[in-house]
């Protein structure tokens, strides 16, 4: 089987242990031989020497498995992207890393107006903020935050919704845990006690009225039912009934 339905959860998963087989087993030499080797899934962040030769690096990786093919984008003067980073060269060397957005981006998240729950009106909020303050640089985090301010009341969120899960000291819900300790199967709880407390006295009354009936054949008869009752402490037969 040669690729997985779209959508399905378990795509990635299967895609990350093919590329990792490949990089392990067919690739390890010429990966070796590079400066730096990143991968996300299916994306490859590569940076090689001059002397590295960009085409044979190219065939080689696309020749690893006869049904998958490489493409190579190269950006040998000033910024570079991998998924939605942009890796910008500085004039001293250093690398600043800010956000790209396709040229198709509209900028348009659930909007405050639209029927969902609240919470889920927060985690737009929390995770545009959080992205530029987890990975880019820090010359770059103020004006994508004043960006993401812009987007958001575009999109029809408050000032105080905006501040509130935009501050960088959130005041996380406090989240109670019981200590651990250990029980055992005997460990009595109420609800077992009360059982047990009916239970005791329920338990004499219903030995002494206890019946057993046996079903079985007769001779001469098609079916017959028979009793043993406790009485005075001795059993005695009788027939109850026959069909």
């Amino acid at each position: 089987m040669n690729g997985v339905a779209m959508g399905l959860p378990l795509g990635p998963l299967l895609a990350d242990i093919f590329m990792g087989e490949i990089k392990n087993f067919q690739l390890s030499d010429r990966i070796h031989k590079l400066k730096h080797y990143g991968r996300y899934v299916d994306a490859i962040f590569v940076i090689a020497t001059t002397e590295t030769d960009r085409d044979a690096l190219l065939n080689a990786v696309s020749q690893a498995h006869p049904f998958i093919m490489f493409t190579l984008e190269m950006k040998p003067a000033v910024s570079l992207l991998f998924l939605d980073v942009l890796l910008s060269r500085r004039p001293d060397g250093s690398i600043q890393m800010s956000v790209f957005r396709k040229k198709t981006w509209s900028g348009q998240y659930t909007n405050f107006k639209s029927f969902v729950p609240l919470q889920q009106k927060r985690n737009p909020v929390r995770c545009l903020t959080q992205r530029p303050r987890k990975f880019f640089s820090t010359d770059s985090i103020e004006e994508e935050l004043k960006k993401i301010q812009n987007l958001l009341r575009e999109n029809g969120y408050a000032e105080g919704l905006i501040a509130t899960n935009m501050s960088a000291n959130q005041i996380k819900p406090t989240i109670y845990y019981c200590g651990k300790e250990n029980y055992s199967s005997k460990s009595l709880f109420e609800g077992t006690r009360q059982v047990n407390r009916y239970k005791d006295a329920l338990t004499k009354p219903l030995q002494e009225l206890s019946q057993q009936r046996e079903f079985g054949y007769c001779q001469n008869k098609r079916t017959c039912v028979s009793q043993e009752a406790n009485e005075k402490k001795e059993k005695k037969t009788r027939s109850l009934g026959q069909y």
